[in-house]
């Protein structure tokens, strides 16, 4: 059994962030990106997480985050990037190419271009085994939640003999959800503000490709 636990920073509205990132970590077993976490409350910073309910990058102070990526460098597993800049033409072209694909994306809405985007993602990642997607819950529709879910298993081209469970996941319920966060967090820092600080620290196999 595989999981793949996905993410995205910022949004593809015209105002904003010039950059929107959506992230992957890909790994066997999930629970070690929850104990993660679960170390963080119980041992070295106990006393500043007692009152914080869920694990962000934009909440957390920048020696937490550090800490958070130096531990999931110890851990088997590995990192699908998207980053699409907004400003650039082809931003404009994945528009025009989505929204005249009637039969796939039937409504011009920011949830199809999300999707699209989430279908390069998953282009790159090739499985071998039983596959558990978990993302954090952004959609409140069953019908853009099970658009979503289709493409996903088009992409992924999973085979008869594999089976593919995909979960739409509130990450304050989630720690492993709050890790990709973390790390999504500080792909954009990176592009978003030109700061590296905390992508340098990363250490397990990077999978990138700017849009």
């Amino acid at each position: 059994m595989t999981y793949l636990i996905l993410d995205e920073s910022e949004d593809l509205g015209k105002n904003g962030s010039k950059y929107f990132i959506m992230l992957g970590i890909l790994i066997e077993n999930e629970k070690e990106l929850g104990r993660i976490i679960k170390n963080l409350r119980r041992n070295k910073f106990k006393k500043k997480l007692a009152n914080v309910r869920e694990i962000k990058g934009t909440a957390c102070s920048s020696t937490i985050i550090k800490q958070i990526l130096r531990k999931i460098n110890t851990l088997n597993a590995e990192i699908f990037c998207i980053i699409l800049d907004k400003e650039t033409p082809y931003f404009s072209e994945i528009k025009k190419e989505v929204f005249s694909n009637k039969n796939k994306f039937p409504n011009e809405n920011k949830n199809n271009i999300y999707d699209y985007i989430a279908g390069l993602l998953l282009e790159q990642i090739k499985v071998d085994s039983s596959l558990i997607v978990k993302i954090d819950r952004s959609k409140a529709r069953y019908e853009d939640i099970n658009n979503f879910n289709k493409l996903i298993r088009e992409k992924l081209m999973i085979n008869n003999k594999f089976n593919v469970e995909i979960h739409h996941n509130y990450s304050h319920n989630h720690e492993s959800i709050q890790i990709v966060d973390v790390v999504t967090w500080s792909f954009f820092q990176k592009f978003e503000r030109n700061n590296s600080e905390f992508v340098d620290l990363i250490k397990l196999k990077i999978n990138v490709k700017e849009l």
